[in-house]
């Protein structure tokens, strides 16, 4: 993440929403997260940014949602789409996600059934 501008991920949550119903999609979102560390918010923007690229270009889904939350401590993003699922966990834009979120102390989870969990 060297290098790069602070990204705040409820700012990247509502620009997906504009992209996304742009294309077609309904979206549902659900925010509950207390203000984030920047680096976190910004791993976090990121992780939307690939997850919206991904669903636009892959999924061919007809609504998508959102879900940051905290409890205790631990922050999870959950990007459910209605889409065919499939992922290519080896891709190059899951790969380094899953980089950035490690360096950051994160995970990645992939669903085929539909979800993904940051």
């Amino acid at each position: 993440m060297t290098g790069l501008r602070e990204r705040d991920v409820v700012t990247e949550i509502a620009a997906a929403r504009s992209r996304l119903e742009a294309a077609g999609l309904r979206v549902d979102e659900s925010v509950e997260a207390a203000e984030l560390a920047p680096e976190r918010a910004t791993v976090l923007a990121m992780a939307v940014r690939e997850a919206v690229t991904n669903i636009l270009r892959h999924a061919s889904a007809s609504t998508v949602r959102f879900v940051l939350a905290e409890a205790d401590g631990i922050v999870t993003l959950d990007v459910i789409d209605d889409g065919h699922g499939g992922a290519d966990r080896s891709g190059g834009g899951l790969t380094g996600l899953a980089a950035r979120l490690a360096e950051a102390g994160g995970s990645l989870a992939v669903s085929d059934g539909g979800a993904g969990r940051i």
